[in-house]
């Protein structure tokens, strides 16, 4: 769990410092050019960037030291379902923690791709598989074969707990907007009419 923590509190660090200097101003400019205005949208497409930073952090650092790269041979779980398994064979906790943590990391790209995007469930599903297969696939091959071998497991459990989540978010906001959230497109205010004026949150 702190390894959890610190490694969000990383995340956090490269939003601030690298990420949001860069990604802020271009998308001001976007919006500058494309003469439609939307603070909310721009607000959650910088939380989303912050989410990345953070899902890098979590799934790529700390990477190995030279001497431990050294030693790395290819790593994989190839079972489905093997985490139900571990139940049994390791701590009840630690093994529930790191489901819902597989979990649980990946719903915020649902809800963007659902809310942001406004992708259909079936394009929604491929991007979120997308996504997981590259980290299990940079895992797996020592960050893209930087490493001679895996310093992180790939794990088959993982696309599919992590795929689940994204799907989770996904559906989650889909249900909400139009009943309890406004669509997002309903903050557009456009560069040149009154409206832009009497913008509110």
């Amino acid at each position: 769990m702190n390894t959890w923590l610190s490694s969000i509190m990383d995340g956090f660090k490269i939003y601030f410092v690298y990420a949001a200097p860069i990604s802020l101003p271009v998308m001001v400019i976007m919006m500058i050019v494309s003469k439609k205005i939307n603070l909310v949208e721009l607000v959650i497409r910088q939380l989303f960037v912050m989410y990345v930073c953070c899902v890098i952090e979590l799934v790529f650092f700390p990477l190995p030291t030279m001497e431990e790269a050294s030693q790395l041979s290819i790593q994989y779980q190839l079972i489905p379902l093997h985490f139900i398994a571990d139940f049994m064979d390791d701590s009840f906790i630690r093994v529930f923690c790191q489901v819902m943590f597989n979990v649980v990391m990946m719903v915020p790209l649902g809800m963007f791709l659902e809310y942001c995007l406004g992708l259909d469930i079936r394009k929604a599903i491929l991007v979120s598989f997308a996504v997981t297969a590259f980290i299990e696939i940079g895992q797996l091959t020592g960050l893209f074969f930087i490493f001679k071998g895996s310093y992180r497991l790939f794990d088959v459990d993982d696309l599919m707990l992590n795929t689940l989540g994204s799907l989770l978010g996904y559906s989650g906001i889909r249900r909400a907007e139009g009943r309890f959230i406004p669509a997002i497109t309903s903050y557009d205010r456009f560069i040149g009419k009154d409206s832009i004026l009497e913008y509110r949150l």
